[in-house]
């Protein structure tokens, strides 16, 4: 599946993140937690996409940093869904991280352009 990738904010950043690194990098307690996704259905959320002018955006994860470990504003589920197939995970950043991922070599995504996602079926709700 195509689509455009889309930040909910214009200060927010977007960089390509290796699953590797994800692991690594990302508060895994923040991201499980007391919310382990434990039933992952292949699949997308229609609240996950935005359309506009015939073009179809992919709502990016976000995440920020607080008191030095990363926390996620919203995109837990659409991770877990992309962990599952994707060697590297499209996310955005908010502006209060900038200069945390700065210290990284992360791929800043091209907002122009379109990226390629798992072909997942599109749902209301999630089965």
């Amino acid at each position: 599946m195509m689509v455009y990738p889309y930040v909910n904010l214009n200060t927010d950043i977007a960089y390509w993140i290796s699953a590797d690194m994800f692991n690594n990098f990302i508060d895994q307690e923040d991201f499980i937690g007391n919310r382990a996704q434990v039933n992952v259905v292949d699949g997308y959320l229609e609240s996950w996409f935005y359309e506009n002018s015939d073009r179809i955006y992919f709502i990016l994860p976000t995440i920020t940093i607080v008191d030095g470990r990363t926390q996620f504003i919203n995109g837990r589920h659409r991770l877990s869904v992309l962990l599952k197939t994707m060697v590297t995970l499209p996310v955005s950043f908010s502006e209060s991280a900038q200069s945390y991922v700065h210290s990284y070599s992360l791929e800043q995504i091209d907002m122009s352009q379109k990226m390629e996602l798992p072909n997942y079926c599109i749902y209301n709700e999630l089965p």
